[in-house]
Formats: C-alpha cells, sequence, structure tokens
C-alpha cells in the first residue's frame, strides 16, 4: 500500500492534470458502484450493476478534474493559506473564505453541471435536463 501511496505522489507531482483526472474518475466509479450496492440493499433485492451508469460516473469525474484543478488553483492565488500556524485566527479565516467561496459559487455551477451532463449522457434533451434542475 506505502508503494502506491509513493508511485501515485510521484506521479501527482510529475503529472498533476492527468493524475486528478484519473483519480476524479476513478473515484467516481467506486462511488457509484458503492452507492449501487447500497441502493439494493435498501430495496431488499439482489445486486444488478448498472455498469453504464458507472461509466456515466467514472466519465463525469474525469472530465470535471480540470475545472477542479484550476479553481483551487485560483482559490490557492486569491486566498493564500499562511505558511506559519502562529496566527492560527488568520489561517481559520482564510480556510472559512475558501469554503465559502467553494460553496457558494462552486458548488451550485458543479451540481448544476452534474445534473445537465447526467441528463444529455443518458440520452435525455433538454426538457428534462430543466426539470431535473428545478
Amino acid at each position: 500500500m506505502a508503494a502506491l501511496f509513493r508511485a501515485w505522489t510521484s506521479l501527482a507531482s510529475e503529472r498533476p492534470l492527468l493524475t486528478l483526472t484519473v483519480t476524479n474518475g476513478a473515484l467516481g466509479g467506486i462511488g457509484d458502484l458503492l452507492a449501487q450496492h447500497i441502493e439494493s440493499r435498501n430495496a431488499h433485492h439482489r445486486f444488478h450493476w448498472d455498469h453504464r451508469r458507472t461509466l456515466r460516473f467514472i466519465a463525469w469525474g474525469s472530465l470535471c478534474a480540470p475545472l477542479f484543478h484550476k479553481w483551487y488553483l485560483f482559490l490557492n492565488r486569491k486566498i493564500p493559506l499562511p505558511l506559519q500556524l502562529a496566527g492560527k485566527t488568520s489561517f481559520a479565516m482564510a480556510v472559512g473564505k475558501r469554503v465559502s467561496m467553494d460553496q457558494l459559487i462552486y458548488a451550485p455551477l458543479g451540481i448544476a453541471g452534474f445534473f445537465v451532463a447526467m441528463n444529455f449522457m443518458e440520452g435525455k434533451g433538454w426538457e428534462s435536463a430543466k426539470r431535473r434542475l428545478r
């Protein structure tokens, strides 16, 4: 496990965008697979893997990774974290500002983008996308 982590860390420093894209896609797929398993257990029926749904989550995770990357670089530039923790208040304020910006700006756009993208990947049109957004 430690060797895998070292390899991932090395790749992340050499090719950060590629590593983020692959990692984000993999986590999206794993998360969906777990969600499907939980859904089947809660519905008390035998697990049936919807691999197309999982592929949509992998695609979404991979496609939005570059946006995440750019967004967090932007936050790092606009609201740098103090390097010294002597001023714990300034550190907490910077973290609070970052979280606030993330939740007020990026999260609503990301959630809307998710629903629209999933809608189109499922082969549905704009009317369906509008209903989902409402």
